[in-house]
């Protein structure tokens, strides 16, 4: 985060002062480090433009600050100031918060506004798919509604033998046949029956 990123440039900064200090002029150009001051023995060795017209030394604690501190600038502008104390030297870098903040903040409105429009949308497709996928048993209910014990001649429609549908479709269907072989093995016992009784 911001504060990791603090520390990074913090060390950046202290390394090049101990190593090479002709190049402390050249963070901002050749590392991006826009936002610090140095100061050493002699005052102010080195402060970069952005530091001084933001007027960030005033959002840097006396001595050392343990944590990374958030100020605003006179500007409006939210950074995140942290300085470190050496032997020799005092480091203090600053990193902008308000574009962070503006981001997380278009994040939350976005998130606010599509968790949602993704959960209508979702109850919307399963609402949509739940009914495609339940058609068939209305269609299921209506035909076997037209099966009486006149017409068990009748069967329902068996569009895919593999699926559940068409697994229920079949089972049904022999229930239906063997019905059928019941009823036709019961008239003709009723009508043999009848006829006995009618002949002496």
């Amino acid at each position: 985060g911001l504060d990791g990123q603090l520390d990074r440039e913090i060390g950046t900064i202290g390394k090049i002062y101990r190593e090479e200090p002709e190049e402390l002029k050249d963070l901002a150009s050749h590392w991006g480090i826009t936002l610090f001051r140095l100061d050493d023995a002699g005052g102010i060795r080195q402060q970069t433009e952005a530091w001084e017209r933001e007027g960030l030394s005033r959002g840097v604690q006396p001595g050392d600050s343990a944590l990374p501190l958030s100020w605003t600038a006179p500007s409006g502008r939210r950074y995140r100031v942290h300085s470190v104390s050496k032997s020799s030297y005092r480091v203090a870098a600053a990193v902008e918060e308000t574009s962070l903040r503006d981001t997380l903040w278009t994040l939350a409105v976005i998130l606010a506004m599509g968790i949602p429009f993704a959960a209508g949308l979702a109850i919307a497709g399963g609402y949509f798919l739940a009914g495609r996928v339940l058609s068939p048993i209305g269609a299921m209910a209506q035909k076997a509604r037209e099966i009486t014990a006149e017409s068990l001649a009748k069967r329902l429609p068996v569009d895919n033998a593999r699926d559940e549908f068409g697994q229920l479709a079949t089972v049904f269907n022999d229930t239906l046949s063997r019905l059928q072989d019941a009823f036709e093995r019961l008239r003709r016992f009723t009508a043999d029956a009848s006829h006995e009784l009618r002949t002496p």
